[in-house]
C-alpha cells in the first residue's frame, strides 16, 4: 500500500517528532523546577526575574510563585518600556506577563484577579475570544500586549517582592 520511499519519509517524520518531543519535555522540566535559566534586574527599586525557559502561562506563573513573586504587570509607561527593552535584549519574541481573562471572558485582570493599573493593548487586541485568555508583550518596539493561547510556550517576566 506504500512505497519504500514513503516508508523512509515517514521514518524521517517520526525521528523529527521524537526530537521535538524530547526538546519539549526538557523545556517543561525547566519550567516546573527551580533550576530554569533566569536573570534578575531592577527598575526604580522594583525587582524583576526574567525566566528564559519557554513555558505556558500557568507554568510561568507557578515558576514566579516559586521565586517568591507573580507574573509581572507593567504599572505605567516607563515600566512597560523597561520590561520590553530588557526582555527583547534577552530573547526577542513574545514574553508572558500577568494579565488574563481566564475567569471572565473580556475582563482582563492580573494574576491575582485584581483590576489592571495600566494596559497597553496592541491595535485590535485583545481579539482571541475564548481561545486566547493570557497576555504577552509583543516583540514590537513598544511591546504592545496581545492575547495568546495560555498554553503557548513563551519566556516570562516575574515581579518579585521588595525586601
Amino acid at each position: 500500500p506504500f512505497s519504500t520511499q514513503d516508508h523512509f519519509d515517514q521514518l524521517v517524520l517520526l525521528r523529527d517528532f521524537v526530537q521535538q518531543r524530547a526538546a519539549f519535555y526538557d523545556n517543561w522540566k525547566l519550567c516546573t523546577s527551580d533550576t530554569g535559566p533566569s536573570t534578575d534586574d531592577t527598575f526604580e527599586g522594583t525587582k524583576f526575574k526574567f525566566l528564559l525557559s519557554s513555558c505556558g502561562w500557568k507554568q510561568a506563573d507557578d515558576a514566579c510563585g516559586r521565586a517568591g513573586g507573580r507574573l509581572a504587570v507593567p504599572l505605567d509607561e516607563q515600566e512597560q518600556a523597561f520590561l520590553v527593552e530588557r526582555s527583547q535584549q534577552l530573547s526577542p519574541g513574545y514574553w508572558w506577563i500577568g494579565v488574563n481573562d481566564i475567569e471572565e471572558e473580556g475582563i482582563y485582570v492580573d494574576a491575582r484577579g485584581n483590576p489592571l493599573p495600566y494596559d497597553r493593548w496592541a491595535k485590535e487586541q485583545p481579539d482571541g475570544k475564548t481561545s486566547q485568555n493570557c497576555a504577552a508583550l509583543s516583540p514590537t518596539e513598544k511591546g504592545d500586549w496581545q492575547d495568546k493561547e495560555c498554553a503557548s510556550p513563551f519566556p516570562a517576566i516575574c515581579r518579585l517582592p521588595a525586601n
